[in-house]
């Protein structure tokens, strides 16, 4: 065996190898760099989570881009419930900065300014 090189265990037949652990991303979610929270997030703020996800990638991102209705309908909604959010406030301010250009960008503005 050479050195550096780590011993993998075999794969048992059926049994996935993932090495992965089943952690909440959510809980880790910060403006800056902090420790993650002590306590779990909430379901609501998981949700809003997958929203912010969904709307930062692709397909639904271009939607935003191009202005469909539909999908700025959703960046509004997404926007305005983590405003009103009183539980989890700094994982709601997180997600607020990671879709404030696009509310900025698309949603506030007339459909004739390009950002």
């Amino acid at each position: 065996m050479a050195v550096g090189r780590s011993r993998r265990a075999p794969v048992r037949p059926g049994h996935p190898r993932t090495g992965r652990r089943s952690i909440s991303i959510a809980r880790y979610l910060t403006t800056g760099f902090a420790a993650p929270g002590p306590n779990p997030p909430s379901p609501a703020t998981r949700r809003l989570l997958t929203a912010c996800l969904d709307l930062t990638t692709t397909p639904l991102l271009y939607e935003v881009k191009d202005r469909n209705p539909a999908a700025l309908a959703r960046l509004r909604a997404v926007d305005e419930a983590l405003r009103s959010q009183r539980e989890d406030r700094h994982w709601a301010n997180a997600l607020l900065a990671l879709i404030s250009n696009l509310v900025e960008d698309y949603a506030d503005r007339p459909t004739g300014q390009k950002p």
